[in-house]
């Protein structure tokens, strides 16, 4: 029997131990790569998917699975942190949004899911009068629109002019229709202090706090004529103040109009205590005190100076010497025109 340099009687052949080198290193490599190997499931905004990788960061095992991330998207763990076995990544896509803040519209886009964390995210403040909607708890969507109202406060003080009134009133010594101011109008001033609201800049409402008087303001006053004019006949213009349409009789001197005769007292004398005459006419005082100057129609001028017993109300008696006219005569409806001084 051989024996080897070391006297040894047992010996193993060098491809033996070569073979069992390989094996040794090959068995150790295989454990070493299922140990490397890693389980990783991926959870996008809910959806979950399951890998498998080799890589050693968050962010190269993003990138070699090409799973790509925008600048508002949010990873967790985060992009440096080292894969275990075992782990979920959680990626939440931002969603575009249009926000309008005091006027201003631009699109955004955020991985927040209502509104008010969005703002808070944003660092977007509201002030204690601001308004936004949707409201705060409202979920977002994919182009939502939130609008921001920013309401702001005022106290204004200014100066406003007081108009002045117009007044008007009679004058009996103008014609109808013809007028005449006797005073100018002037304007007052007032100093308002207003509380003014505004709501992104534009004013929205306005409410009166105090208001103080400068200087009050003058009435115009306009005088308005009140006589009336009248072309008789004749070419004459009268003017009266007032016209009355009335139940007109005739009367004359006789006996059968004034129950005296000749040489009776009182013949011939009006109510009034002068003698009777064509233009003299009887009426109720009530109606026209006596001693009225008056043009009657279809008669002419006339006095009001005499009364009757059957002369009551809205009736007028007009005196003629002619007993033919009286008799003739009736009963007619006149135009009475009670002229001005």
């Amino acid at each position: 029997m051989e024996t080897n340099c070391t006297g040894s009687k047992n010996w193993i052949s060098l491809p033996i131990l070569t073979a069992a080198i390989v094996c040794t290193v090959a068995f150790a490599l295989f454990l070493g790569v299922m140990f490397l190997e890693k389980d990783v499931k991926v959870s996008v905004d809910g959806t979950v998917q399951s890998y498998k990788t080799y890589k050693t960061t968050v962010g190269e095992f993003l990138t070699e699975k090409g799973i790509e991330l925008g600048p508002e998207d949010k990873v967790y763990p985060g992009r440096d942190i080292k894969l275990k076995d075992g782990m979920t990544v959680t990626i939440n896509k931002a969603v575009p949004i249009i926000l309008t803040d005091g006027g201003v519209t631009k699109e955004l886009k955020t991985t927040e899911k209502t509104v008010g964390d969005f703002l808070k995210a944003s660092n977007i403040v509201l002030g204690d009068s601001d308004k936004v909607f949707p409201g705060l708890t409202a979920a977002l969507v994919p182009y939502v629109n939130i609008k921001i109202t920013r309401v702001t406060e005022k106290t204004v003080v200014e100066q406003k002019e007081i108009p002045y009134d117009v007044s008007k009133r009679e004058n009996r010594k103008m014609d109808q229709g013809t007028t005449k101011v006797v005073q100018e109008g002037e304007n007052g001033l007032a100093e308002v202090t207003y509380r003014v609201t505004y709501e992104d800049g534009k004013e929205k409402t306005r409410e009166v706090l105090a208001e103080r008087i400068i200087k009050e303001p003058l009435s115009k006053i306009i005088e308005v004529g009140t006589l009336g004019v009248l072309k008789t006949s004749r070419g004459d213009t009268i003017r009266y103040t007032k016209v009355l349409t009335m139940t007109a009789t005739a009367y004359d001197a006789t006996y059968e109009s004034t129950g005296k005769k000749p040489g009776d007292k009182g013949y011939g004398i009006t109510y009034s205590g002068i003698p009777v005459r064509e233009g003299i006419v009887a009426v109720d005082p009530r109606v026209i005190p006596l001693g009225t100057k008056l043009y009657v129609e279809g008669y002419g001028y006339a006095l009001a100076a005499d009364t009757g017993g059957a002369i009551k109300g809205n009736r007028i008696d007009l005196y003629y010497d002619d007993p033919k006219v009286v008799a003739r005569f009736g009963i007619q409806k006149r135009k009475v025109y009670i002229l001005a001084d």
